[in-house]
């Protein structure tokens, strides 16, 4: 008989606190979505993107950010859903009932472990596939929009092997004058092409009164060529195309940054930006089984919180909890601290608090 009403214990707390859950990371994942847009704003309204492929980016991009946006929801719906059960007495007949604080945070914690495989699950093989879609996407719009990626009288130098310059760029015709084109694929010395005038159209870059040269080792320029006209297929740029949204360590899995990792000690490169994201992915992860454990200590504290003074609250956590890890962060890209210290350290010390909380709660009961 005590089995069956511990179980349904565990099916009022799983549904009392799915809603909330899910709430908080719903809140946190249209906040980022919204900071996205207005960043995207730009392509969207400047460079005339086609808005379904503005779409598409940015649902390629959340699930990347759920690896954060799920700690920090998790957070606010436990403190929602327990401060919801104290505010109406409900706490207080459980403990009536015999129910002891380490029987209600047990459900819990056991969400928490199950949340906690969920973000590793998107991290190992949700978030890769989506780098490789978002790959595709970014290649849509420049072939939709060629100039896109071009700034006058700086050099683009978003694809390896290849730099371009323009001094003067019509977007409204993707058109420009004076450009100035490296292409340096074996890594040797650069073939450099000057022309005068460049159109850009969707599949091929054309190139018009100009000469070609070549580099040696002394840095001095032989003319090997000249052309009246010359057709660069765009396909050139975007097999190689490395894009902001797309170039970064916070798309990679656990095992391609562990690869990354390697690889770049094997180099003797600065292996650190990759350690730290590494160890955030990793801490992010676990984070959702210690939120949870505070927040429901916490809520059981406060006996008339409410849902009003839990949200607030758990608001103040969350910027504390974003304000450690970024200090960390910090602190391990200026080598003060290693990456596994520097992005760890704010789980310890909630645990640290969690811990002291628990042991409060048992002796004043």
């Amino acid at each position: 008989m005590r089995s069956i009403k511990l179980k349904i214990l565990d099916r009022y707390i799983i549904q009392t606190m799915m809603p909330p859950l899910i709430f908080g990371v719903g809140i946190f994942a249209c906040l980022f979505l919204i900071e996205q847009l207005v960043n995207e704003m730009n392509n969207l309204v400047q460079k005339q993107i086609n808005p379904i492929l503005i779409i598409k980016l940015l649902a390629y991009m959340l699930p990347s950010t759920l690896i954060f946006t799920i700690p920090m929801g998790v957070l606010m719906g436990t403190m929602i859903a327990f401060g919801s059960l104290s505010a109406n007495s409900e706490i207080t007949a459980f403990e009536a009932a015999g129910v002891s604080v380490r029987r209600l945070t047990r459900t819990a914690i056991i969400i928490g472990v199950l949340i906690c495989f969920f973000v590793l699950f998107i991290l190992q093989y949700v978030v890769p596939d989506t780098r490789t879609k978002m790959e595709n996407v970014v290649k849509q719009m420049l072939f939709s929009r060629p100039t896109m990626l071009i700034i006058p009288g700086q050099f683009l130098q978003d694809i390896p092997g290849f730099s371009l310059y323009v001094e003067n760029l019509n977007k409204s015709t993707n058109t420009a004058t004076n450009v100035i084109y490296f292409q340096n694929i074996n890594g040797v010395f650069p073939m450099v092409t000057v022309a005068q005038n460049m159109k850009m159209s969707s599949g091929e870059i054309a190139l018009s009164n100009g000469m070609i040269y070549s580099m040696d080792n002394t840095g001095k320029a032989n003319i090997t060529g000249t052309f009246s006209s010359q057709v660069i297929p765009l396909g050139s740029f975007t097999a190689n195309l490395n894009s902001s949204s797309v170039d970064n360590n916070a798309y990679y899995s656990l095992g391609e940054l562990l690869e990354r990792i390697k690889t770049t000690r094997e180099g003797h490169g600065d292996s650190i930006p990759d350690q730290i994201m590494l160890q955030q992915y990793l801490a992010m992860s676990f984070s959702p089984i210690i939120l949870i454990f505070l927040g429901t200590l916490l809520s059981i504290k406060n006996r008339r919180s409410g849902k009003g003074i839990s949200f607030g609250f758990s608001l103040i956590l969350i910027f504390i909890y974003l304000a450690m890890m970024q200090v960390g962060t910090m602190l391990a890209l200026n080598r003060a601290v290693t990456p596994f210290f520097g992005m760890w350290y704010p789980n310890i010390v909630l645990i640290i608090f969690s811990i002291f909380l628990f042991i409060k709660q048992k002796k004043t009961r």
